[in-house]
């Protein structure tokens, strides 16, 4: 079986698309399956310094952009992939969209559902493709890959899908994310190159509304005038869509000396990150699956979580559950673990439990279990024996 993977978020900026796509490449072409993954890119451009795939590659162009802009050429010209790629069983759309094939089958991951959930936090262009043509997309795919048990639930309840054409492959933690002894004299290079406080809470993520940020400042606030404490909060990531809101909520709460922005953090760095915080709070309001707190429990940081969407799914009994929409709730989970070290200390050994639990072998072996359906569907369609 030959599959074509879509490797084209590989050449942005690795987020968390990004890193699914890299992780799943790689650990496909690492397994001894007798199957031919081939990473395809629909551009002569390379990816980034440090984000090669270790298997085959293929550059190919042809008449499609962005996924965002595309559906025009695809429907106008319909021009199949075989064209441009010669023969393959699976195309492997991995960031919600597939292209046209003339008899390969076609598999789609759809990471989560937010554009039906929280229109209002999806950037415009993004919300228009999602609600136009990503029912179309998944109608038209032979199989669908879901990256939780509650995404796949939402894509059967709002896009009207058949369960059994879903499959559901969890994500995992990069094996980088480790715990890192205090004597790693990177350790304070990080903290320089960051200006890391000594002690402080840390998210870590796209800043954007549907991280629940505002919030999780609100909460910082209750705490920081209830305990006094020497905790500052550390909002590591990119900012996104609409966080104007954010640099807003902390001027009016007068804590701009507390509240420290780091921008996007280079990936060798991220597991030091993890490492030097107390606490890892993450109380988005809809995840697809919620990676970042399955990396800081791979750490050994002790994390609190919204309990909502994926994100109990994902922690099991290893974090702190707090209610996202009450600010209060959100302080009391912090403040819990920072004042109890004892409490860290099960979180942490829970949390390392927890997150052994999810491996990129496994969820590429889900990932072929899942080629090898769609192409045995497209064969019963094409009246090929097996």
């Amino acid at each position: 079986m030959k599959v074509l993977i879509d490797s084209q978020p590989l050449l942005q900026t690795k987020t968390g698309i990004g890193y699914y796509c890299y992780n799943l490449v790689n650990t496909l072409q690492r397994i001894q399956s007798g199957d031919e993954f081939v990473a395809l890119y629909n551009k002569s451009k390379m990816p980034p310094k440090g984000v090669h795939v270790r298997g085959e590659e293929l550059h190919i162009k042809y008449p499609y952009k962005g996924i965002r802009n595309i559906m025009g050429p695809r429907l106008l010209y319909n021009i199949p992939l075989e064209k441009f790629a010669g023969g393959f069983d699976v195309y492997h759309g991995t960031n919600f969209a597939i292209v046209p094939t003339a008899k390969a089958a076609t598999v789609i991951t759809i990471h989560d559902m937010a554009f039906k959930l929280f229109p209002e936090t999806i950037g415009r262009s993004n919300l228009r493709y999602l609600t136009n043509w990503l029912k179309y997309m998944v109608t038209k795919s032979t199989k669908v890959i879901a990256v939780s048990k509650n995404t796949k639930k939402d894509i059967t309840n709002f896009l009207n899908i058949d369960p059994g054409k879903i499959h559901v492959t969890p994500l995992a933690a990069d094996s980088i994310y480790r715990p890192i002894s205090e004597d790693d004299s990177y350790m304070d290079v990080v903290r320089e190159k960051y200006a890391l406080p000594n002690k402080f809470i840390l998210y870590l993520g796209m800043l954007e509304p549907r991280k629940n940020l505002t919030a999780l400042i609100e909460a910082y606030k209750l705490v920081s005038d209830r305990t006094g404490c020497e905790h500052k909060l550390v909002l590591a990531g990119k900012a996104g869509w609409l966080c104007d809101s954010i640099y807003e909520k902390i001027q009016v709460l007068n804590l701009s000396a507390k509240v420290i922005f780091t921008g996007y953090v280079d990936l060798h760095d991220l597991p030091y990150f993890y490492n030097l915080a107390t606490v890892f709070a993450y109380v988005s309001k809809y995840e697809g699956f919620g990676l970042p707190p399955l990396e800081a429990m791979q750490c050994g940081t002790p994390v609190v979580v919204s309990n909502v969407a994926s994100l109990p799914e994902v922690v099991g009994d290893a974090g702190l559950f707090v209610e996202q929409n009450d600010v209060n709730d959100i302080a009391m989970g912090i403040e819990k673990v920072l004042e109890s070290q004892a409490l860290q200390k099960i979180l942490r050994q829970k949390g390392i439990r927890r997150a052994a639990e999810f491996n990129w072998k496994a969820t590429a072996q889900k990932t072929i279990e899942c080629y090898r359906a769609a192409a045995e569907e497209r064969d019963l369609r094409l009246g090929k024996s097996s």
